[in-house]
């Protein structure tokens, strides 16, 4: 009863009755499936990626090989130059140069004038709204009255912010012939040459 009642369950399971001795074989669908899978597997490669050629191959390697040599220069560079740097700035903070001082002063320099002196600007109307010492202390933002607009920009950093932002030459505000009207063209040209710089960093 057991072995009929086995031979039924793989009957169920295989659609056919395995004799004694040989192994069950599977389902038409399976094996057609199962026979699919394979045929996918050689087209995809062993990896599953697509199937290049030993050739597409190493010429990716050589690449991907090329380009971590690189950054292996460029990081050794500079570890170096990162290392000559911090010597110097502690050289300087010994000597009595406020190293704090320099990186700030440093770093607006290199940021957008424009937008520094507005939000000097802005910062001193709020450390007078919040009522902070701060606000008078050293004549600090002494300069720009709390109830007017932050300050007009000067026409040297209006044209340079123009030639920043890809403005054309026929926004320049001002009269042609006049000096304002060089002055503004002369910094758009140099706001494009830093867009420029700073697209190639």
């Amino acid at each position: 009863m057991a072995t009929r009642a086995s031979a039924k369950s793989k009957k169920a399971r295989t659609g056919k009755v395995p004799s004694r001795g040989k192994v069950a074989t599977l389902p038409k669908s399976a094996l057609k499936a199962k026979g699919k899978g394979k045929k996918a597997r050689r087209a995809l490669g062993d990896n599953g990626g697509p199937g290049l050629t030993d050739a597409q191959i190493k010429a990716e390697l050589n690449r991907l090989n090329r380009l971590y040599s690189d950054w292996e220069k460029d990081r050794d560079v500079a570890k170096q130059s990162n290392g000559v740097y911090r010597s110097a700035i502690k050289a300087a903070k010994k000597i009595g140069i406020d190293t704090d001082a320099y990186i700030g002063a440093r770093d607006k320099d290199r940021a957008d004038h424009g937008k520094i002196i507005v939000q000097a600007a802005n910062e001193g109307r709020y450390l007078r709204i919040m009522d902070s010492p701060l606000a008078t202390q050293m004549d600090l933002f002494q300069n720009l009255n709390p109830e007017e607009a932050p300050p007009t920009l000067d026409v040297a950093l209006q044209g340079q912010m123009a030639g920043k932002n890809a403005e054309p030459e026929s926004n320049n505000p001002y009269l042609p012939g006049t000096d304002d009207f060089q002055i503004w063209l002369e910094n758009h040209k140099i706001g494009i040459g830093q867009a420029a710089d700073s697209l190639r960093h």
